[in-house]
């Protein structure tokens, strides 16, 4: 088979966000691409593990967001979700919490509805906390016997030192301290309209902007 030839583009076109702003203050960045009939949305909240007063909050804080709201419990919201085929993301890091959501544009106003209640008004069930720290505890655990769960933080304790935001590694023990009042005030302090922005794609419309 003969290999088809290498072609370099002379230029290439980076699609340029238009820089919006919600009546609350929040920065929206909005990349319009009409051709692809999907919306994807993503909260970006400086709430990363720097942020958190106590071992493990940030992340508990991010992944906990969906396992119930005031409106609706964690498997109403995932039976949601998946009705209309939107998809659900969590990632976190030092610096950031990344909640970011995809859905099919002609089904975005119902997505926008969990979305809403997901961001604005999680409840954080304290046996869902109690369950996150179990599995979490475990895990971690796992995790640190390989080799490069290994690597990583005594690459992050030689760079920064163990006693820098980015080179603290906390026992898997620290999950038996992390509780409900902890992740509320996480949620409290960080997750706030002054502290977000938003990055959206895809097919925007008027309506889905507004």
């Amino acid at each position: 088979m003969t290999q088809p030839p290498l072609t370099i583009p002379s230029t290439i076109e980076v699609p340029q966000a238009v820089r919006h702003t919600a009546p609350n203050g929040t920065p929206i960045y909005a990349i319009n691409c009409p051709e692809y009939e999907v919306v994807r949305v993503s909260f970006v909240f400086h709430a990363g593990t720097i942020t958190q007063r106590h071992p493990f909050t940030a992340s508990a804080t991010a992944n906990m967001l969906a396992e119930g709201t005031e409106k609706y419990s964690a498997q109403q919201i995932a039976e949601k979700l998946d009705y209309y085929g939107s998809y659900f993301d969590i990632n976190i890091d030092r610096d950031y919490s990344y909640i970011t959501f995809c859905t099919l544009s002609k089904f975005f106003e119902q997505t926008a509805e969990v979305i809403e209640e997901v961001i604005l008004r999680p409840t954080f069930p304290e046996a869902e906390v109690a369950t996150y720290c179990d599995k979490r505890r475990q895990q971690l655990s796992i995790e640190r016997r390989k080799v490069e769960t290994k690597a990583r933080e005594e690459f992050a304790h030689a760079m920064f030192g163990e006693s820098h935001p980015y080179g603290i590694s906390y026992p898997e023990s620290e999950y038996d301290n992390l509780c409900r009042e902890y992740v509320e005030e996480h949620y409290r302090r960080c997750y706030t309209a002054e502290n977000c922005i938003v990055v959206c794609s895809g097919q925007i419309s008027d309506k889905v902007l507004e």
